[in-house]
């Protein structure tokens, strides 16, 4: 999980480099783990905190336990599910630019 929240952090920090991050009407990060910072380890340390204010302060919206069930163009479609699988929120969202890891 580790590497999403470094590629995310990355492309923030490179749009705003370029002067053109308030050009980005949306930034979505979508993760399987139960909270941010989880990393499938329960998290490191500080890492809930550390990585939840870094996404705050880049604008970056979260969601967590969340399974992408279909893309299509310019759409990823998201389900949100509790801690026993149950269907909370389904959601579309409108993806221009997107990058997605595999289960491991």
């Amino acid at each position: 999980f580790g590497p999403a929240y470094e590629y995310a952090m990355i492309v923030a920090s490179d749009l705003k480099k370029a002067g053109m991050r308030d050009k980005i009407p949306s930034f979505t990060f979508i993760t399987s783990e139960p909270y941010i910072g989880h990393l499938g380890i329960q998290g490191v340390g500080d890492s809930t905190g550390i990585l939840t204010k870094g996404l705050k302060e880049e604008g970056i919206e979260a969601y967590t336990n969340c399974k992408v069930t279909k893309v299509e163009d310019n759409k990823m479609y998201v389900t949100q599910v509790d801690e026993k699988g149950e269907t909370i929120k389904e959601m579309v969202l409108p993806v221009k630019f997107g990058m997605m890891i595999p289960a491991f």
